[in-house]
């Protein structure tokens, strides 16, 4: 899993958190992407979201 911080200008001129799976492909499923917007007192990364893609890693493992 890769996790960068972006800023998208093309639109809405805000700062995001980019999350990017690796490895998914070799279990047979899809890579994911999460783009999410930094929100202005956020200065961590939202850890609830690398929860849910624990969660995919899990389930691909197992083949669901």
């Amino acid at each position: 899993m890769m996790c960068t911080m972006l800023t998208v200008d093309c639109c809405v001129h805000r700062r995001c958190w980019c999350f990017t799976t690796r490895g998914l492909c070799t279990v047979g499923q899809d890579e994911v992407v999460i783009v999410l917007e930094q929100l202005p007192q956020e200065d961590d990364i939202p850890c609830h979201v690398l929860v849910h893609i624990l969660s995919l890693y899990n389930q691909a493992a197992k083949g669901l």
